[in-house]
């Protein structure tokens, strides 16, 4: 007979309670699973001997528990960033090359970062390697860490309230964030870093509907059930703030562009926040694609507009954009404050411990290394005379 095992999965009801109960269920049931090397479980008193059958001795305290199950967790998603890094250098600086020799109409410019040539293979092949450096790590999670889907990519939506404020508040955010990207790309020209290019936009209105609803559309849902569904959800065992910011980290770091670091990172904790508070990815998703069809819209009025008009319709969107986000934020403010807050109670180990677990672990070292080279290739240096 084993020793009296007190479950203290319980502890953790103050963040799961934007969680409906079936999500709830099943997140403790999977953590609690002895053959589960990535979800920590104690006892109420780690100092004395406590025997789980099956098992054996338990001795570790909390937070030997949590560090383990930490470093397993940061491993996996260290290999999801390797194969991410891998599979965009290939994009870029291999397939086009490949395909070249087989006669395919493609060519990218290394120094431009641009391609060139059949803008519909261009297209396609841009859509299946953005799919595939998402799906591949999706599945690789899943597989490894064997996270019900209803943990792994919730759907219920758990405050409504909330969630009709998503869009205006993203909004509002990339408003502020493509405002003030003007002060901190003048930051990097002064460093000597250029601005770099955000989008290529075929010239083929055809092509060009395909484009847009591939990057407003597609890739914003897989890459959201990808972050703040599997990615976000693994690590909120340690943390609702603690995934938070990692995941807004992991999304900005991907994009391999100095430029755009700040811009998506502050909208990623918005993101991640709102997902965790609403209790769904649906959430996330909706607000990717909101802050993708800004970025574009803006892009695109920029691109084409002529030179009068251009400045000034773009000053006017962006106004018409801050207005209305930040009128429903302070109404969100002043009438539904109590469904704005979050609990962003830890667990055992400090911020500053759980990033040293991170740097620590070495497939994180080595998928950081692979997205640090890609981002130095990518960097355009201002010439100077």
């Amino acid at each position: 007979m084993p020793l009296k095992q007190i479950d203290r999965t319980d502890d953790d009801r103050l963040n799961w309670r934007y969680q409906d109960k079936t999500y709830n269920e099943m997140f403790k049931a999977w953590r609690r699973k002895r053959k589960d090397s990535i979800g920590f479980y104690y006892v109420s008193k780690p100092n004395e001997l406590t025997y789980l059958d099956g098992y054996g001795f338990v001795t570790d305290y909390p937070e030997a528990a949590e560090r383990n199950a930490l470093r397993r967790v940061m491993n996996v998603i260290g290999v999801t960033m390797m194969i991410l890094g891998i599979i965009d250098l290939l994009y870029k600086y291999a397939v086009p090359n490949l395909l070249t020799v087989f006669g395919a109409d493609i060519y990218f410019d290394k120094y431009t970062k641009t391609f060139y040539g059949n803008e519909l293979l261009i297209l396609a092949i841009d859509t299946f390697f953005s799919v595939i450096k998402r799906l591949i790590p999706l599945l690789y999670v899943y597989k490894k860490m064997q996270m019900p889907i209803k943990v792994m990519i919730p759907t219920r939506i758990t405050n409504r309230t909330l969630f009709r404020y998503a869009i205006p508040v993203m909004l509002f955010t990339a408003g502020c964030c493509t405002a003030a990207s003007g002060v901190y790309e003048q930051i990097l020209h002064f460093v000597g870093i250029e601005k770099d290019k955000l989008f290529d936009i075929p010239d083929s209105k055809a092509v060009l509907v395909l484009y847009l609803t591939v990057h407003i559309i597609l890739i914003p849902i897989i890459s959201e059930i990808h972050t703040r569904g599997a990615l976000l959800q693994l690590l909120r065992q340690f943390g609702d703030g603690f995934a938070i910011v990692i995941t807004a980290l992991l999304t900005s770091i991907i994009t391999y562009n100095l430029s755009t670091f700040c811009y998506v990172f502050v909208s990623s904790l918005v993101i991640g926040y709102f997902t965790v508070r609403t209790g769904s990815v649906i959430t996330a998703i909706l607000m990717r694609i909101t802050m993708a069809a800004v970025s574009y819209g803006v892009f695109m009025i920029d691109e084409f507009a002529s030179e009068e008009n251009g400045g000034l319709i773009v000053m006017t969107v962006m106004f018409v954009i801050l207005a209305v986000g930040l009128v429903s934020f302070i109404k969100l403010l002043i009438e539904h404050s109590n469904n704005f807050s979050l609990n962003f109670k830890g667990r055992y180990l400090s911020f500053t411990d759980k990033c040293g677990i991170i740097v620590s672990s070495i497939p994180v070292v080595i998928g950081l290394t692979i997205i640090i080279i890609h981002t130095i290739i990518n960097i355009t240096f201002v010439m100077r005379v």
